[in-house]
Formats: structure tokens, C-alpha cells, sequence
């Protein structure tokens, strides 16, 4: 639970100024955060050269190539997890949206995390930026990078960013590292791209809004394409099915973590689609905290319930 001593290549929030949500932008900036930093000035000749191409080459890929495999837990691991305390009567949960920039600002943010040595951490999404092996690495992985993980449990969600890369690293490299922490302590792996914390009081579910957050190329701006962030068929069957979301007679309190929003007051946008799945298994009026990322901005709801969403406060 030590900070991080920083040792690997940083990159400074300059890099972050006036970010859009495309992908080719994001590939683009990915190329340029490796370039070399030791000329005075950048010169465009050298872009042409070395950067373009492999820009160039990822982008393609990313569009053209297909999502990675969307796992589903294996028995017995059904994700649900009983939380426990730890030197305290509190459990202790940390939870960061849109952290992973590698930053001075993301250092700070995970020097406060480790200093309240929460029990539990999660990240609900946005791995900058395209969630590429190398900034999974240097945010997540890598000997020196800042994440923390609980002394309990750690773990994260898909955002649109990570679904840049295709979801690989964030699946393949992440994941395995996360989980619950075994009496060894070593994480046994978090299983899929959503979980159940749990109490005798509270459930806090993380879903995943990342996954279909990106649509097909060439056509998701045409009618009826539009990404619209549902959750996928096997996270709904495991609310109805495993957790057993729908059942009236549990009366535990139900916390979302999403990384989309699913109500905005900036003008972005409401994600309704995974509201409206969500209340197909616990109904309209059931009131939940919901929790959410993806704006880049710390604001609170009113109690709120949109179409044929879920009733939340956000």
C-alpha cells in the first residue's frame, strides 16, 4: 500500500488538453506521448517518419479488428464477493473514474487512496489512451505503477477507452492481475469486466458500459448502428440469474458503478439503454446510488428516473 515510486516514463497533463472521444485522436496522441523527449523541438519531419506509420497501423487494427472474447465467470467462481473489514469495524472502498492518465494529478489522487489503506479499490474506466499494453503497464501493472490495490480486493470496468485498443490488454493483462486477495496475498483475478461486493446491508455491483460502447466502422453513425453502451447479454443473465438482482424479498441497498453516465446535466449525453436493462431485473422503482465516470466532472443528482430507466441517485 506504499505509493508508487514513480520510476516509469510519465506523461504530463498537457498531453490531456482538449481530448476528444474519437478514436483516431486517441491513437494519434498514443504514438506521440512515446516520441523522444530530449529534442528542444518536435519536428514534423521525424513525425513523418517514425510516429505516422505506427499511428497509422494501430488506428486500422483497432477499427478493423475484432473485440476480444467477452469472458464470463467459471465456476466456482461466480463473481460475488462477501466483504470483510480490516483493522476496523469500516470497510474502506476507493473507487477512481477516469484515473489512468499516468500523470502528477493521478499520483496525487492514488497517494490519497493508499493513505486511507482503503479494504477495497476500483477503477470504473478509462485507460488512457486507448488502453494499449504499455499504458495498462505503466498505470496498472508495472513495477512502479501508482494503482493501488485494497488490502482486500481490487478491481475495474471497461470504459470507451480501453475498447479503443479493443479491450485486449485491459482483459488479457489487467484483469488477471485484480481480483480478491488470497491469504497468500497474491490477487486471484478478477474472472470478467463486471462483480459483486457485497454486505448482510449492501450490494455494489459493477457493470460493464464500455464493451458496446464503440460501434462498428464505417457505419455507427447510420440509424439503428449507434453505440449505445448496453450491457451484454451474459452481465444481465448474471444479475438475473446469479446475483439474483430481481428478487423482492432481499432489501439490501444497491450501489451501481458504471463507467457511463446514465443521466448528464453538461449536455453529454444520458446513457438510458443500460438503465432501461437494469430496471428490467429490479423494476423502475426500486431506488439505487449509481455512481459513473466518463464526464470528467464531480457533480450530485437528485433523486431521478428517466424513460424506462431505473429510479437513481447519481
Amino acid at each position: 500500500m506504499e505509493p508508487s515510486d514513480r520510476k516509469l516514463k510519465t506523461r504530463a497533463a498537457l498531453e490531456y488538453v482538449n481530448l476528444g472521444r474519437s478514436q483516431m485522436e486517441n491513437h494519434l496522441r498514443t504514438e506521440r506521448s512515446k516520441e523522444r523527449k530530449d529534442r528542444p523541438i518536435y519536428q514534423f519531419r521525424d513525425f513523418l517518419r517514425e510516429s505516422i506509420w505506427k499511428w497509422a497501423w494501430y488506428y486500422l487494427r483497432s477499427r478493423f479488428g475484432l473485440k476480444h472474447p467477452y469472458p464470463v465467470y467459471m465456476h466456482p467462481d461466480t463473481g460475488i464477493y462477501e466483504m470483510s473489514s480490516g483493522k476496523t469495524n469500516e470497510i474502506r472502498i476507493a473507487i477512481a473514474g477516469d484515473w489512468a492518465t499516468n500523470t502528477a494529478d493521478a499520483f496525487r489522487v492514488a497517494d490519497h487512496i493508499a493513505a486511507h489503506d482503503p479494504e477495497y479499490t476500483v477503477h470504473i474506466g478509462d485507460i488512457y489512451f486507448v488502453g494499449a499494453p504499455h499504458e495498462v503497464a505503466a498505470n496498472f501493472t508495472a513495477k512502479g505503477s501508482a494503482w493501488v490495490r485494497g488490502s482486500k480486493g481490487s478491481f475495474a470496468i471497461l470504459g470507451n477507452h480501453e475498447m479503443y485498443g479493443r479491450g485486449i490488454s485491459f482483459f488479457r493483462d489487467l484483469l488477471p492481475t485484480l481480483g480478491i486477495r488470497a491469504n497468500s496475498g497474491e490477487y486471484q483475478g478478477q474472472g470478467a469486466g463486471y462483480f459483486c461486493l457485497e454486505t448482510p446491508q449492501w450490494r455494489i455491483i459493477g457493470i460493464d458500459t464500455g464493451y458496446n460502447a464503440v460501434g462498428l466502422p464505417l457505419i455507427e453513425r447510420l440509424p439503428g448502428h449507434t453505440p449505445d453502451s448496453r450491457l451484454p447479454d451474459s452481465l444481465v443473465d448474471w444479475l438475473k440469474s446469479t446475483v439474483k438482482l430481481g428478487d423482492a424479498a432481499d432489501r439490501r441497498g444497491i450501489v451501481i458503478l458504471s463507467h457511463h453516465q446514465y443521466i448528464s446535466a453538461f449536455g453529454n449525453g444520458d446513457y438510458l439503454v443500460p438503465a432501461e436493462q437494469l430496471a428490467q431485473v429490479i423494476g423502475k422503482n426500486r431506488p439505487v446510488i449509481w455512481l459513473w465516470g466518463h464526464e470528467h466532472k464531480f457533480a450530485v443528482y437528485d433523486k431521478a428516473q428517466l424513460g424506462d430507466g431505473v429510479t437513481a441517485y447519481g
